[in-house]
């Protein structure tokens, strides 16, 4: 009787061990599933992709060539935001059509914020046209772009980096509550149908940022700090594939700052006078930040806001001088005025990516829009290019 009560215990003891186990593998995709993730938009789609590989699954909310500053979330996208994992965003007040959702605490506890960590660039339209009537002069003094500038995200971003108030999304959340991926979920979403639905009717199209910039990835370097925060989420999630993620996220980070040792490569050898573009919405802030570049626009931070008379008089007016030698239109972006402007003084027209990727070639991959980018930037400004 006695051996049969310690072959039980043994049994039970096994058992615990073997669910214990269960539970440090997989934090939050059940062992041996694979984690589905669920991102804001394309750009975000493939850091994440990028850093957990064929270990996750990974959607986007905002589809290729849609504009994320316009979208409205569908009830599909509602389905996709309950059966995820982790849900990794931008942050910054980019994604204006979650914003709704980010309290909700079934969504609030899968959020990972990309940008965490990033120094902040805020925007001041009216400190913008103070300094356009001088962009035909030598603009050390508009922007002080010292070595303080040149690392926005060079600090060391280990996992053990402040994430600031932005939000109160620690990725060590615990996932229990949101595996139960039955009906009871697609139910809960269809059931919020209604609500976005209501929510769509009763707000403008367009989303709007406050007093930051939320573009950071166009800076090759907060890049690699996205990169380095996915990982860290992912790790936490997922511990039995820590190691992995490290790997990728390592790999992925030294290709981010070798493209950052080429933006400045190329871009320092172009006078300051002629580091002069404009662009359909600023959208580039954080690249003219890192690599003393002036960027004018027409528009704001939001391609749906509406450009004033005396606003394109004053780009008009640049352009007059010769200064500005391209503009630079936006791959999905209201081009309308620039292209305009580019006719009426016969200057160059260029294409950028700001906030989309394409659906396929080059340009379908972040790393191959900064490379797009920087190649459209040299080759309309350099001194060469007259």
């Amino acid at each position: 009787m006695k051996k049969k009560s310690g072959l039980l215990n043994k049994k039970a003891w096994l058992f615990g061990m073997s669910l214990l186990s269960a539970m440090v593998l997989g934090n939050t995709a059940e062992a041996g599933e694979r984690m589905t993730l669920l991102t804001s938009f394309g750009i975000i789609q493939d850091i994440t992709e990028n850093v957990a590989g064929d270990r996750a699954d990974v959607k986007v909310i905002v589809p290729v060539g849609s504009d994320p500053h316009a979208y409205n979330l569908t009830v599909a996208n509602m389905i996709d935001m309950e059966k995820s994992d982790l849900i990794i965003i931008n942050g910054l007040s980019f994604e204006g059509y979650l914003e709704r959702y980010l309290t909700q605490d079934k969504y609030a506890k899968k959020i990972v914020v990309a940008s965490d960590g990033i120094e902040k660039l805020a925007f001041m339209e009216e400190h913008q046209s103070e300094h356009d009537h001088d962009a035909d002069h030598d603009h050390d003094a508009d922007h002080d772009h010292d070595a303080d500038h040149d690392h926005d995200a060079d600090h060391d971003h280990d996992a053990d980096h402040d994430h600031d108030a932005d939000h109160d999304h620690d990725a060590d959340h615990d996932h229990d509550a949101d595996h139960d991926h039955d009906a009871d979920h697609d139910h809960d979403a269809e059931h919020e149908h209604n609500d976005v639905h209501e929510h769509r009717a009763h707000r403008h199209h367009h989303h709007h940022h406050g007093g930051t910039d939320p573009h950071a990835w166009q800076n090759p370097l907060n890049g690699a700090l996205y990169a380095q925060n996915i990982a860290d989420a992912l790790c936490k999630a997922d511990a039995g594939n820590c190691q992995f993620f490290k790997k990728r996220a390592a790999d992925y980070i030294s290709e981010l700052k070798s493209l950052d040792a080429k933006y400045r490569s190329e871009l320092s050898s172009i006078p300051k006078e002629n580091r002069v573009i404009i662009t359909t919405h600023d959208a580039f802030g954080y690249l003219a930040r890192h690599y003393d570049l002036r960027i004018l626009s027409p528009f704001g931070l939001s391609t749906g806001s509406e450009p004033s008379a005396k606003r394109i008089a004053e780009l008009k007016d640049i352009i007059s001088r010769g200064v500005v030698k391209a503009v630079f239109m936006e791959k999905n972006g209201n081009n309308t005025i620039l292209d305009q402007l580019a006719g009426d003084r016969k200057i160059k027209n260029v294409e950028l990516y700001a906030d989309t990727l394409a659906p396929e070639g080059e340009c379908s991959t972040y790393v191959g829009i900064l490379n797009h980018n920087l190649d459209a930037i040299v080759g309309a400004i350099s001194v060469s290019g007259k």
